[in-house]
């Protein structure tokens, strides 16, 4: 199981990265994750960016024609 210090550390380290990513990473589930970052984003450390079927995962979408399979994604916000 994943700590939530191993999980901040490694969305710090990527700045933004998908739910399914770092499932893979910590050989858990996306849900797992999903509540982790959910709790996150409570405390102000991280932010949900990507929900989309046709988002490529940028903060802002720029009309890009890139089809990706719908993802959540998170990007870490918290100054240090």
């Amino acid at each position: 199981m994943v700590s939530t210090a191993e999980l901040k550390a490694f969305i710090k380290e990527q700045g933004t990265i998908g739910e399914e990513q770092i499932a893979r990473r910590f050989l858990t589930t996306a849900p797992v994750i999903a509540m982790m970052c959910e709790r996150l984003a409570a405390k102000g450390d991280v932010r949900l960016i990507a929900t989309g079927e046709h988002c490529c995962g940028k903060d802002q979408c720029t009309g890009c024609t890139d089809v990706m399979p719908a993802q959540r994604a998170w990007r870490w916000i918290r100054k240090d």
